[in-house]
């Protein structure tokens, strides 16, 4: 509770403070299932249109993947307030409950999908449908919505050896992103991700994307099932930042 009263102080002075400083707040979101399952990485569909709203309506833009990284690397424009958004694992309520929702809003999406799809099901915990073949490459002609990779099995990275991130990390035709599954990651796993091509790798790292993030581990901030509008709101801000920082000096 405690931590949740400095969160929201902090929240509050950043709101009356931006106004001034003008902030630049360059964020990535992570959801996986948009569905009323009972399980922490599921948001229902209500509330993720809910926070799509709230986004939009405080002026924050949507925004590609692909834009922030070419942003970091090469200093192209960028809304000084940007979202990305991004889904991890490759749920099939993507198409029947994210997209419509997307569409609506005008945002795009980077799905995050592996290419053993039964081998990786005990790896992720839960029985939720995933995308088809057939409901991919659908979705591949939708302008909105890119893919990246989530290795092979979606591993553990960071217990693998050169040679076994190597193939579960090969990368697909037409990918240019690597997301790290689980969040967990290796220095290994990073130069790996840039020996095979890959333009960037994210991470699950609280905080804002700055032209000091490494591109092979962008932070991406991971939305829950039971978080309240406000928290989501405070991740694409630097109140989260300091937030991260204060919480640290605790410890």
């Amino acid at each position: 509770m405690l931590k949740k009263i400095i969160a929201a102080f902090l929240y509050g002075v950043y709101r009356m403070l931006n106004p001034l400083f003008q902030f630049q707040d360059i964020s990535i979101l992570t959801y996986h299932s948009i569905s009323d399952a009972t399980i922490d990485i599921a948001v229902m569909p209500a509330n993720f249109e809910k926070h799509l709203a709230l986004l939009k309506g405080k002026g924050d833009a949507f925004v590609s993947l692909a834009q922030i990284v070419t942003w970091l690397k090469h200093g192209a424009p960028l809304p000084r307030r940007a979202v990305a958004l991004t889904f991890d694992d490759g749920y099939a309520d993507f198409e029947t409950a994210a997209l419509p929702i997307l569409e609506k809003f005008g945002a795009p999406a980077a799905m995050f999908i592996m290419s053993d799809a039964e081998t990786s099901r005990p790896r992720l915990g839960n029985d939720l449908p995933l995308l088809t073949r057939e409901s991919i490459e659908r979705l591949r002609t939708n302008p909105l919505v890119a893919f990246g990779f989530h290795g092979r099995t979606h591993a553990n990275v960071a217990k693998l050896s050169t040679e076994e991130l190597r193939t579960e990390m090969a990368r697909p035709d037409n990918m240019r992103y690597f997301a790290y599954p689980g969040g967990s990651y290796s220095h290994e796993a990073m130069r790996i991700a840039k020996e095979l091509g890959y333009d960037a790798a994210f991470a699950i790292k609280p905080g804002l994307v700055t032209k000091e993030s490494n591109p092979y581990l962008i932070q991406r901030n991971v939305i829950e099932r039971d978080m309240r509008n406000w928290e989501v709101m405070m991740r694409v801000t630097k109140a989260f930042e300091w937030y991260s920082r204060l919480s640290r000096w605790f410890k």
